[in-house]
């Protein structure tokens, strides 16, 4: 299958239901060749409820591989621009 022949049976049975004056069938048929050919975007909605501070620290922590106290360094050292020496350190202890 490829996306010319894809679009080319939509657009047939497109014209078949036109003919019967299948005018639903067309449309959808219609719809789902701009679908195919990237013309419509369908949006998500994320209805997941936002992460809390907690929860997002936490996830950081774990995706670094430290804890949270180790993270809370990491800030503070931020502040007095870290090197990537003292960034291995922080990350290295238990």
């Amino acid at each position: 299958m490829t996306i010319v022949g894809h679009l080319e049976e939509l657009r047939g049975l497109r014209e078949l239901a036109k003919a019967e004056k299948q005018y639903a069938a067309a449309i959808t048929a219609e719809t789902k060749r701009g679908e195919a050919a990237g013309f419509y975007v369908k949006r998500r909605e994320n209805i997941k409820p936002p992460m809390s501070t907690e929860q997002l620290v936490a996830r950081i922590c774990d995706a670094l591989g430290i804890t949270p106290e180790q993270l809370r360094q990491l800030r503070a050292m931020r502040a007095s621009g870290p090197t990537l020496r003292v960034l291995s350190e922080a990350a290295s202890r238990p």
